[in-house]
């Protein structure tokens, strides 16, 4: 039984005195870095207190469950910023923490681009205060991309918001040619072409154009429509042109947002990391993926240089990777 379900399986009392940590440094052995959480959230400066049970590692990468005596602790250790710093450290680590509940178990890392934001700082600030079970990170080597890592659930929702961003930053660019926010109108010798756009997510987008491909199709064709689509990492603008009537259009439009919408709700999306694999442990990753899809035929997966995502609903795309993990003995993990 994992970490995770072994904390679900606890009284209530227990879990309303615990707090996820996630952010915690791979600087030093799993003892001593109990310790040192042990250490820290005792301390005044992280308006703790006395600290029942530390649990690291997780199967969660760089998170850990501290278990406080008191709720009120793990209350109040929420409310500020939390800092990791020791004299033996060479830097301080920044932790996000917040209130256990059974979805950590559900917890997922994303790769973000956000270069078409102007303000990335300020961005990456508000979305910060607006979702604090997430811990956000600038690349260090990616200009615009950042990592957010926390429960699936919280990550969809963001992924929502940066969609709805990222439509209305590009309503606001000035364009001669544009006759509406996201419409624009070009005279064609055949009569009046129009461009709609749309903004998605990139897995979501892939996933359609996988497993759904007939669906979008009828939504593009029933009009008389054509679309394309351009990715730049996490998302997708898609064109879509036409020669008919501006009322056709938006129907395309709205067809196609509903199709999105529904299955952006379900979907999650996992990362097989085989960036430090020798190829013959590769191929056995992709070998097993191949023999997964078949069990699991509303998953799809997509290898890429540093890993293999796998794009799924959430129970499905959880056993695919475990099944994956079970074949190739772990080799990923």
């Amino acid at each position: 039984m994992s970490d995770v379900s072994v904390m679900s399986s606890e009284g209530s009392s227990d879990r309303c005195r615990t707090v996820v940590v996630a952010g915690v440094p791979d600087v030093m052995s799993s003892e001593r870095m109990s310790d040192k959480l042990t250490i820290h959230f005792q301390s005044t400066r992280s308006q703790g207190g006395d600290v029942k049970e530390v649990q690291y590692p997780t199967h969660l990468k760089g998170v850990a469950f501290i278990t406080f005596e008191d709720w009120q602790d793990a209350d109040r250790v929420v409310g500020f910023n939390q800092m990791l710093k020791d004299k033996e450290f060479d830097e301080e680590f920044p932790l996000t923490v917040y209130k256990f509940t059974p979805e950590v178990t559900f917890y997922a890392y994303a790769d973000m681009d956000l270069s078409l934001f102007p303000d990335l700082s300020t961005l990456i600030a508000n979305m910060r205060s607006t979702y604090k079970s997430v811990r956000f990170e600038p690349s260090l080597t990616k200009v615009g991309f950042v990592t957010a890592e926390g429960p699936f659930s919280a990550l969809r929702e963001l992924r929502k918001d940066l969609l709805s961003r990222a439509q209305t930053l590009r309503d606001m660019q000035p364009s001669p040619d544009k006759a509406g926010p996201s419409r624009s109108v070009v005279e064609r010798n055949n009569g009046t072409e129009e461009t709609v756009l749309l903004w998605l997510d990139t897995h979501v987008y892939t996933y359609i154009q996988m497993l759904d491909k007939k669906e979008w199709d009828k939504c593009v064709g029933r009009y008389n429509v054509t679309a394309q689509a351009v990715s730049t990492g996490d998302l997708t603008q898609v064109e879509l042109h036409g020669t008919c009537d501006s009322s056709a259009l938006t129907a395309t439009q709205r067809e196609l947002e509903m199709l999105v919408a529904g299955r952006q709700d379900v979907l999650r999306t996992h990362r097989i990391d085989c960036s430090g694999s020798d190829p013959s442990v590769r191929k056995r990753i992709l070998q097993a993926c191949e023999s997964a899809r078949d069990t699991y035929r509303d998953v799809c997966y997509i290898p890429t240089s540093a890993c293999i995502e796998v794009i799924g609903p959430s129970l499905s795309s959880h056993l695919f990777c475990e099944s994956v993990k079970k074949a190739t003995d772990g080799s990923w993990v």
